[in-house]
């Protein structure tokens, strides 16, 4: 059970499907897990309780819809608020049937993927969003290859909109397919590289059995491969991300340095990307280590940045910010939330934690400081002399957790201060955010 109270405004931070307005949201998971032979399944339904307070989403600041955040047009389903009354939904959560058939398995599941070694911010995916329904096949276990270590899976899946985007039946759902790749060098086995890459589109808009199935390994730059759309001849019904990740870990101790870059959209071709790589970009790095003050204590030191804006990165004046399109309009999201870095399109953030960690008992220090949509501020305040309403949070919290015999428990408590909330001048918002979440683990 978990169990969020929001004073001022919806904040959330990787709750899965699990959207925290302002006031009382309570989440209950349920479930069991087991194995038969081969098979291996994790039922794992969720449901929540949202209070659902009334609060400012700035409905009245564009022509966006109205629950919806109002500085990215029509153009990504990114929700600020579910709608003005207390809502019960009920979630598969992290449920997920597996048939292992050495060396390969094949999985049937709703869990989130979380792609990458960032930790409060991947960029491709994260816990941010409800997982999505998908199929997966891939390896059950790394490969062991002459050059190194090898993973491998596909994913087909849907993802939804949300019902507070538009009105439109035909484009509710959008097709969603991935490939992940892992691997871990012989020469250098602290090291391990990650490739991704993720395509979707409107249903609508799929055709071809084998061609859309397949996308992945294909279609790596912008095609004459055209398709009515809306009216319109174009090939851009598809969008996709693609990142790397590096996760460097010190056989010696537990220095950890990791990164991920991501690219969208479809470069027009291999010398467009080379010389223009930085376009429709983002990129995540991090830093760990535990500082050991005996044999069952020790300190626990994270900071990780995010930049996700793109607006200094584009030659051409226009550009869509990350995780939109102009075609597939609800963007890389999934009911409603994105599907990557919790913190939105066109954000920069920095995560720092500090924890002392001893016996089974955790204390953690976090400050995070985000600065949102910064593609919406740096075209629009153009004018230095003119007001430069930054949208800037600081947050500052404590966090405990334990465990008591069967029990699991995890208390938090924080304050955060906006400054220029969604771009109003002098507008500052204190929100005092806290959280319980307690474990009950019935196997013996």
């Amino acid at each position: 059970m978990n169990t969020v109270h929001n004073t001022k405004y919806a904040k959330a931070i990787n709750d899965g499907p699990a959207w925290q307005g302002r006031g009382l949201n309570t989440t209950i998971g349920f479930g069991f897990s087991g194995k038969i032979g081969r098979l291996t399944y994790v039922i794992n339904p969720m449901v929540q309780y949202a209070q659902n307070k009334d609060f400012y989403t700035g409905a009245d600041l564009t022509n966006s819809p109205e629950y919806q955040y109002p500085y990215f047009g029509n153009f990504i389903d990114y929700v600020i608020r579910y709608g003005d009354e207390p809502y019960f939904r009920l979630f598969p959560g992290q449920s997920e049937i597996s048939l292992d058939l050495k060396p390969i398995e094949v999985a049937l599941s709703t869990q989130n993927m979380i792609w990458g070694p960032g930790i409060y911010n991947p960029i491709i995916l994260s816990m941010n969003a409800p997982g999505i329904p998908h199929l997966k096949v891939g390896t059950s276990e790394p490969l062991e290859t002459s050059i190194g270590k090898l993973t491998a899976n596909i994913y087909w899946g849907l993802l939804e909109e949300s019902g507070y985007f538009n009105n439109d039946p035909d484009d509710n759902r959008r097709y969603f397919s991935a490939i992940n790749i892992g691997y871990r060098p012989s020469f250098w086995e602290e090291m391990t590289i990650g490739i991704h890459r993720t395509f979707y589109t409107q249903t609508q808009y799929a055709q071809d059995f084998f061609y859309d199935g397949f996308i992945t390994f294909s279609q790596f730059f912008s095609e004459s491969n055209d398709r009515l759309v809306n009216g319109k001849l174009t090939n851009d019904y598809y969008d996709q991300n693609i990142s790397i990740t590096f996760d460097w870990k010190d056989d010696n101790s537990d220095f950890n340095i990791y990164a991920e870059w991501l690219r969208a959209d479809f470069a027009g071709g291999f010398v467009a990307l080379v010389e223009q790589y930085e376009r429709q970009s983002a990129y995540m790095y991090g830093v760990a280590n535990n500082f050991y003050i005996a044999t069952d204590s020790f300190i626990r030191f994270n900071y990780e940045h995010v930049s996700l804006a793109n607006w200094h990165r584009d030659s051409f004046g226009f550009f869509w910010p990350l995780y939109s399109h102009g075609v597939n309009i609800q963007g890389h999201t999934n009911n409603g939330q994105v599907l990557g870095a919790f913190v939105g399109p066109g954000a920069q953030a920095d995560m720092l934690n500090v924890a002392y960690v001893w016996d089974k008992n955790v204390i953690t220090f976090e400050y995070q400081r985000a600065r949102y949509n910064d593609d919406y501020f740096y075209t629009t305040f153009t004018n230095i002399n003119g007001p430069t309403p930054q949208d800037i949070e600081h947050q500052l919290g404590l966090r405990f957790q334990s465990e008591f015999k069967k029990l699991d428990y995890n208390i938090g408590a924080f304050i955060a201060v906006r400054d220029n909330y969604l771009f109003q001048d002098e507008t500052v918002w204190v929100n005092y955010h806290s959280n319980i979440t307690l474990r009950y683990n019935f196997k013996n």
